[in-house]
């Protein structure tokens, strides 16, 4: 094989995940003479940093981003942006305000970082006692990571909607191309707390509805239950009939990061393609970064998928989503060796962890906001921002639901207006790769030959089945 052919093979190897084979062949191939300084060989140094990181080898991935060539101006800013992310990860918190603070004048155009990120880093770091604010980003982090789920036991999710919007998703024969999920604005929640508990949750005094004009999230909603009347009455309801709908079954790992990382060291780098930027020579700093920010706005998302948690304002009861008895049985047929009780031990014991994190972010949000300091109270609910909408109350804990955030700014080139619905929305990927099968409420049936034919039809085959919940429609 040359060395296009090299590369190739070992981009692919990255992108499904297998670190290790990625990892020998690109660091073979950094290893040639005459590569060098080249761009191509900086893209090379980028990737196996990422490698380094998913591996946990940090200080492999250090010693790049600190031994990285000036020569390579672009890329140059970006591994010391990498490099600051790793002394954030790594608790080096002295460290990541000094690189952040050396970097921020020259970045901002550049920066590889979502918008989100980058404006938090750069308030954070010019604020008084940035150590104290940073603790507290590092926290909401870790409880992501806590909330991202990974359990082999909930590789399964659902996702409810109308026959309609289904057909839009999986008959890719007679479109020119199968819608893709959409991510939504948080304006329709029908919770009415939706994004206002949070300061309640962690006993914070904030404004009673803050506006974050700088930022817009857009989520996508999801259950653990896989077969639910209680979704089938609430969602997807074709002409606002109850239980009219589907629910489409996916293979979590295929649409979703395993790994849950608000400091964005992996999800949101230049998403190089088969024929590396500066294959034939290119230099110029303006056209590389061009390109490189051209391939991020074109590329699908792939971001973690969370639990979300359900608290009562009442009693202070919290429990993070989780699946019910009766549907983790009802999946394996057989009660008496479902694994449930495996299951519930861990669920319990993420929930204890989750609660001592509660505790600790509650004691770092009061440390900083003792007085009554009004920029430190928006920049506090700032850094909440990625928690905000996975808190809802204990009222809607029947759904035990999971959502993905994609937290922007309007100039983003990834958001689209539905004329007909007047609504905007971001688009996240095809489903049909993780497609496992699909569930009719009883009021669906009519589309059971229709969407077998489609289940049928695609690369990746799915099962249509009847719902086993009984309701009169």
């Amino acid at each position: 094989m040359n060395f296009e052919q090299e590369y190739n093979l070992a981009l692919q190897f990255f992108h499904e995940e297998d670190w290790g084979t990625s990892r020998k062949i690109f660091e073979k191939l950094s290893v040639i003479e005459g590569l060098i300084n080249s761009e191509v060989y900086a893209q090379i140094q980028l990737i196996l940093v990422m490698i380094y990181e998913k591996e946990g080898d940090f200080s492999k991935a250090k010693d790049i981003c600190e031994n990285f060539s000036l020569e390579n101006s672009t890329y140059y800013f970006y591994s010391q942006e990498l490099l600051a992310l790793l002394y954030l990860e790594t608790y080096s918190i002295k460290k990541f305000i000094f690189k952040f603070s050396e970097l921020r004048q020259n970045t901002a155009k550049l920066s590889i970082l979502p918008p989100y990120v980058y404006h938090l880093f750069d308030n954070i770091i010019t604020a008084t006692n940035p150590e104290a604010l940073i603790r507290l980003q590092l926290s909401i982090a870790k409880i992501l990571n806590i909330l991202s789920i990974t359990q082999k036991q909930d590789e399964l999710i659902a996702h409810y909607t109308t026959p309609t919007v289904a057909y839009l998703m999986l008959d890719h024969k007679n479109q020119k191309e199968a819608s893709k999920l959409r991510l939504n604005p948080t304006d329709f929640m029908n919770d009415p707390t939706e994004g206002i508990l949070i300061d309640q949750f962690f006993s914070f005094k904030a404004k009673q509805n803050p506006q974050f004009k700088q930022h817009k999230s857009f989520i996508g909603c999801f259950t653990l239950h896989l077969d639910s009347l209680n979704q089938f009455r609430l969602y997807g309801k074709e002409n606002q009939r109850e239980a009219s709908g589907v629910s489409l079954v996916l293979n979590r790992k295929q649409i979703f990061e395993n790994q849950s990382n608000f400091t964005f060291i992996v999800h949101n780098l230049p998403n190089f393609q088969e024929e590396p930027v500066g294959f034939e020579n290119t230099t110029n700093e303006e056209e590389l970064s061009k390109d490189l920010k051209s391939q991020q706005k074109s590329s699908d998302l792939k971001l973690p998928l969370y639990r979300c948690i359900y608290f009562d304002p009442d009693s202070g009861l919290i429990h993070v989503a989780q699946r019910e008895e009766w549907t983790f049985c009802r999946e394996k047929k057989d009660y008496k060796r479902s694994g449930w009780g495996q299951y519930k031990r861990d669920m319990d014991k993420l929930n204890n962890l989750v609660r001592d994190f509660i505790i600790e972010i509650k004691h770092l949000i009061q440390v900083i906001n003792s007085t009554d300091s009004l920029n430190k109270a928006e920049l506090i609910e700032e850094i909440l921002l990625p928690l905000r909408y996975l808190i809802k109350h204990y009222a809607f804990k029947e759904e035990q639901e999971c959502r993905t955030i994609y937290i922007t700014q309007w100039n983003d080139e990834k958001i689209q207006l539905d004329p007909n619905l007047k609504r905007v929305y971001v688009d996240y990927q095809s489903i049909l790769p993780a497609m496992e099968k699909i569930f009719l409420s009883v009021g669906a049936l009519q589309h059971e030959s229709a969407l077998q034919y489609l289940g049928q039809i695609t690369t990746k085959k799915f099962a249509v089945k009847r719902s086993h919940n009984p309701f009169r429609t």
